[in-house]
């Protein structure tokens, strides 16, 4: 009851804050702002009953998640983990990305032989450069990404392929019926026989949001109207693209991992690789 109440209030309360956002607008004469807050007031407006009409089953799934939860409390642990060693990681990037332009950059002293020549070789035929520059900090900025999704996607696996996809054939834990440690378990497989498949699809994420990133500097730095005008319509496709990829591997994931128990054999969540999850998740969507 209370979860319902939140959401409607939430939901009437965004569309009243669209309309007075576009009332002060028209009002303090900035016209594109009004105009664009108008467009989303008038389409909230008319959206409002779609919203309210699927409340009811949002409340369904918002309380069956806090249930679930609340009686596995390893879910707070997996995403109170998950979050650390994303942040610990971060933390790793954004040192390493300095560390790197105060070695490589050149003119810094420690570009500077025995002999006193700045730009000299420092370690074999390698020399400090923009390029090297460049080259080393696309590879940390790769790293970086591609490590993030697979450590947010371990965690995915784990409490939809444990607590979660536990709940879903097994009931609640009163009724006996639940392995053991699902959550561990989960996650076992998860970071061994499932990390190929959650790194191949991490993969895929962090290709296009590389490409993004390289579009928005080709947009920020050209001095072309034109060219410029181009990446940004490019680097929001590719955007556009990629959170439509995200959204169909969080299901593709949930495919991959998988729940097994004695006396009950192999249980889908369904420990299949990425290609046949992606393909089953296909399907899924084109059916329903």
């Amino acid at each position: 009851m209370f979860t319902s109440i939140i959401m409607k209030v939430t939901l009437i309360l965004s569309i009243a804050l669209n309309i007075a956002l576009a009332i002060y607008m028209w009002i303090t004469q900035y016209y594109s702002g009004a105009i664009i807050f108008t467009i989303i007031a008038i389409v909230s407006i008319l959206a409002f009953y779609g919203f309210w009409s699927r409340i009811p089953l949002a409340t369904m799934l918002l309380q069956v998640t806090m249930d679930v939860a609340n009686h596995h409390k390893s879910v707070y642990f997996v995403a109170i983990c998950g979050l650390i060693a994303q942040a610990a990681l971060a933390v790793w990037y954004v040192y390493t990305v300095t560390a790197t332009y105060a070695k490589w950059t050149p003119g810094n002293p420690s570009c500077t032989n025995y002999s006193g020549t700045a730009n000299a070789t420092v370690t074999g035929a390698t020399r400090c450069s923009s390029g090297a520059v460049a080259g080393l900090v696309f590879f940390e900025t790769f790293s970086f990404l591609w490590t993030s999704q697979v450590i947010g996607n371990i965690c995915l696996a784990t409490v939809a392929g444990g607590p979660f996809g536990g709940w879903y054939y097994f009931g609640p834990k009163e009724n006996g019926l639940m392995p053991k440690h699902p959550t561990a378990s989960a996650f076992v497989r998860a970071s061994t026989l499932s990390l190929g498949s959650i790194a191949f699809g991490s993969l895929i994420v962090t290709i296009l949001e590389l490409i993004r990133l390289l579009l928005n500097a080709a947009q920020n730095n050209s001095d072309d109207a034109f060219g410029a005008i181009l990446a940004c319509v490019a680097a929001c496709c590719v955007g556009c693209i990629e959170s439509m990829v995200e959204y169909f591997n969080r299901y593709a994931y949930i495919e991959i991992d998988s729940l097994s128990t004695p006396g009950v054999g192999f249980i889908a969540l369904y420990g299949k690789p990425y290609i046949p999850a992606a393909r089953d998740t296909w399907r899924l969507f084109k059916d329903r």
